[in-house]
């Protein structure tokens, strides 16, 4: 049967929590890594986003965090950050300086 879910029953229904442990450790030991925990593989999801360059903004919507100072612990792993920022800038500069060239034509 289908589900919406990721990890269910054979039908459809949703896992206990005992049991949706007891799966990821079972995956974990048949795939031969250490043992994690749930919050490990958020904590891998949100840092791999962040090295790849993906907006805190859209790692915190995902992550659903309240706040973007909790998200912001990823930050340091993204690739020039700053970088990409001041490009930000500098393209809204140009933008408004060829809105300007144009009306005054």
């Amino acid at each position: 049967m289908r589900s919406k879910l990721v990890f269910c029953k054979g039908d459809g229904r949703p896992l206990s929590l005992w049991q949706l442990h007891e799966r990821l450790q079972m995956v974990c030991r048949l795939a031969g890594l250490r043992k994690v925990r749930w919050r490990d593989l958020r904590h891998s999801f949100a840092s791999q986003l962040a090295t790849e360059g993906v907006p805190l903004r859209q790692v915190q919507a995902w992550l659903g965090h309240s706040t973007i100072h909790m998200t912001m612990r990823y930050s340091h792993l993204a690739p020039n950050a700053d970088a990409e920022l001041i490009g930000v800038l500098d393209t809204a500069t140009h933008a408004r300086r060829g809105n300007d060239v144009a009306t005054e034509k």
